[in-house]
């Protein structure tokens, strides 16, 4: 006789509390964030470069962290929350493995909190539920005033928010995932309007003024990074003509300029004489100090 096959055990389904369900949502929230974190940092990276090297697979992890959720907002609708015991711990494995997968240098975390906090101290109202309203655009037609008020106010903020971050160029769509401007109605307008009221002031160029995708903030003009430059230069005892890569590496402020601010930089100081610009055989640019201007 054939030997009666066995049952299959049903897997143990447990209740899962409240703060459970939380708990692990806090997680999925933390981890899309060092996501975010980690896009940046590769773009950083390769910010002069050609083509990302992005060395993970983000949109992998994209698709994971989404199918998590999906399945903690089906179960959190019912009632009781009930899931299986080994749903539950494959759970809590993928979010290790993913964690484990998106290596992010603390410097990059703690960079980005820090200037959100230096934000919010010279902005207050942007976390004070009583300027909600200020989320939203006012009309244009019916409150020009209203509208012109507000633009102002969000041009500032902008300003300020790459001046903390030592950001030189911001991307419409980047600051469409970041706080405070991720809050915004109808952000992309919004977000292009505000740096369009910066470019009127004149410290702000649109990149590419067809699409406007991108605009160079002025935060310091070019004269104050040339006697930055200059004054370190002379300092760090700079004889021979400065590369490119010694700025990169220099650790100031002006280290991540735009490639060809730099270049106006160093034409500018050989016109008032106080160096001269030599081109490489590859085709870049240094710039050697004249010790007797």
């Amino acid at each position: 006789m054939d030997r009666q096959k066995a049952k299959e055990v049903p897997k143990e389904e447990i209740a899962v509390s409240d703060e459970k369900i939380e708990e692990l949502r806090k997680e999925l929230e933390s981890l899309k964030k060092k996501k975010e974190l980690k896009v940046k940092a590769e773009q950083q990276k390769v910010k002069e470069k050609e083509g990302p090297t992005i060395s993970i697979d983000l949109d992998n992890i994209e698709k994971r962290l989404d199918a998590i959720e999906e399945f903690l907002e089906e179960k959190s609708q019912k009632t009781e929350v009930l899931i299986k015991t080994k749903d539950l711990d494959e759970i809590e494995k993928e979010l290790q493995s993913i964690e484990s997968e998106i290596v992010i240098e603390p410097k990059v975390i703690e960079k980005e909190l820090i200037s959100y906090e230096k934000l919010i101290k010279e902005h207050p109202w942007l976390e004070e539920a009583r300027y909600e309203y200020m989320f939203s655009a006012p009309d244009t037609k019916k409150n020009a005033k209203d509208y012109q008020s507000w633009l102002i106010e969000w041009s500032q903020v902008i300003y300020d928010y790459a001046r903390i971050s030592i950001l030189h160029v911001l991307y419409i769509r980047k600051l469409n995932a970041e706080k405070p401007f991720s809050k915004l109605r109808n952000r992309d307008g919004a977000i292009a309007a505000i740096a369009q009221k910066l470019v009127d002031q004149n410290i702000g160029v649109w990149l590419n003024k067809k699409k406007k995708e991108a605009v160079r903030i002025y935060w310091k003009t070019l004269d104050e990074w040339a006697e930055e430059i200059l004054d370190w230069a002379q300092e760090n005892g700079k004889l021979e003509p400065i590369l490119t890569f010694e700025i990169r590496e220099s650790g100031e402020l002006f280290a991540e300029l735009p490639k060809r601010d730099l270049t106006r930089i160093f034409k500018k100081l050989e016109k008032e004489g106080k160096g001269e610009v030599i081109k490489t055989d590859e085709g870049d640019i240094t710039f050697k100090i004249n010790l007797n201007y």
